[in-house]
């Protein structure tokens, strides 16, 4: 009995020892596993948002298949498409790229080498053109700025159109409760109409949001309106701005703030993309003169955005209007539609009882509530464009105010 328990206690030893060892192995595979995973999540940097503003830059030495990587990855991410250079060139790019964005840079790789770039919904091919094709491939993307207005020269006799903006923002709901409605001045014609607050008996003093308006023709001031409205505390003009714009230049006006956004390029490294928010008003005045008619076009872009921080990610809350007007010198115009939704939270209940702390025997609950508002403001932009005379003519008007001086 003594030798088969010791015989069977052996086997127990011998078997205890082979799943010890085989415990061992598995604890190492694991331990060499999970330090793996995290030696390549070290080396490989995290995947951030980008944008097709991540700017990206390569010096001229840098070799083609390096470069295509780079611009590969982004272009994937981006609009999920691959580079393809059939001939896997080896070569260096031959120009420095600093701080482009990704198509960008390469168009000017393509341009660079003498090639043109194929695309299509799945890929983009880089493909060699002859010498000739060369040329006429250059010239293709210039053909929409041909249909672009060009700008003038600047010249003497070049002139400028001064800009007037006038930013009004009004409650939506107050201008419903007055009977307000921008669309009359759209109207031709004779046209009148009234406004007025809902009373009890006939109208006083002391009543608010009570006038009348009178509309005779299509070009009414709508500056009275609005100085009317912000009189009786209905809307605020919250800017007037006047710019003075070259003839087909560009003017912008921003009332707002710029905030940045942290990015990570293709190389891991973080930059910063700053973003304008607020109100942006960008117009692009051209003269045009058509026998004894003198008229300006106007291209209007109007924004009215908002950015909200969040632990992921921005949100940014953006209105826009984009319009080409045609207007004779001195004319006005106004824009509006552009809406903001605003909550607002108060507190409401009985007076100085509302505000004991909801933890106190549940007191806080019982004198008073926690009320969201929601207020929808809307933005009217009205413009005004004058032509300034050109210089010979100011010119020619201070001789003559010398003259008559003298």
């Amino acid at each position: 009995m003594d030798i088969n328990n010791n015989q069977r206690i052996k086997k127990e030893y011998a078997m205890n020892n082979i799943c010890l060892r085989v415990l061992c192995v598995v604890c190492a595979a694991m331990i060499l596993c999970f330090w793996t995973q995290y030696a390549c999540a070290q080396e490989k940097p995290p995947l951030e948002f980008v944008s097709e503003k991540t700017p990206v830059s390569f010096v001229k030495t840098a070799p083609f298949p390096v470069v295509l990587k780079a611009l590969n990855e982004l272009s994937t991410r981006l609009i999920h498409k691959v580079i393809i250079d059939p001939a896997e060139r080896t070569s260096a790019v031959g120009v420095d790229i600093d701080s482009l964005t990704w198509r960008a840079a390469l168009e000017l790789i393509a341009a660079k080498n003498n090639l043109t770039l194929i695309e299509t919904d799945t890929y983009i091919l880089l493909q060699s053109v002859p010498t000739a094709a060369s040329a006429q491939v250059q010239v293709q993307p210039s053909a929409p700025a041909q249909q672009a207005v060009p700008q003038k020269p600047i010249s003497r006799s070049l002139r400028e159109i001064n800009i007037t903006a006038t930013f009004f923002e009004a409650d939506r709901n107050t201008l419903r409760e007055m009977g307000i409605n921008w669309g009359i001045f759209a109207e031709k014609g004779k046209t009148s109409g009234s406004a007025e607050q809902n009373v009890v008996g006939g109208r006083s003093e002391k009543d608010v949001g009570i006038f009348e308006l009178h509309h005779s023709t299509s070009t009414t001031d709508i500056a009275a309106l609005m100085k009317a409205l912000e009189t009786n505390d209905a809307g605020t003009v919250i800017a007037n701005p006047m710019i003075t714009v070259a003839d087909s230049r560009t003017g912008r006006v921003h009332i707002g703030q710029d905030f940045s956004l942290k990015q990570r390029d293709f190389a891991g490294n973080v930059t910063d993309v700053f973003v304008s928010a607020g109100i942006i008003l960008t117009v692009t005045p051209t003269i045009y003169q058509e026998d004894t008619l003198r008229f300006i076009h106007l291209d209007v872009k109007v924004e009215r955005s908002s950015a909200i921080p969040g632990t992921v990610s921005t949100i940014i809350n953006k209105t826009e209007a984009n319009t080409e007007l045609l207007l004779n010198d001195g004319e006005k115009v106004g824009i509006g539609g552009l809406y903001v939704t605003e909550d607002n939270a108060q507190r409401v209940g009985i007076p100085i009882l509302k505000n004991i702390p909801r933890w106190f025997f549940g007191l806080g609950y019982l004198f008073g509530y926690d009320k969201v508002t929601k207020s929808q403001k809307e933005l009217t932009i009205l413009l005004q464009a004058n032509i300034v005379p050109t210089l010979e003519e100011r010119l020619a008007g201070k001789e003559r105010k010398l003259t008559d001086g003298k």
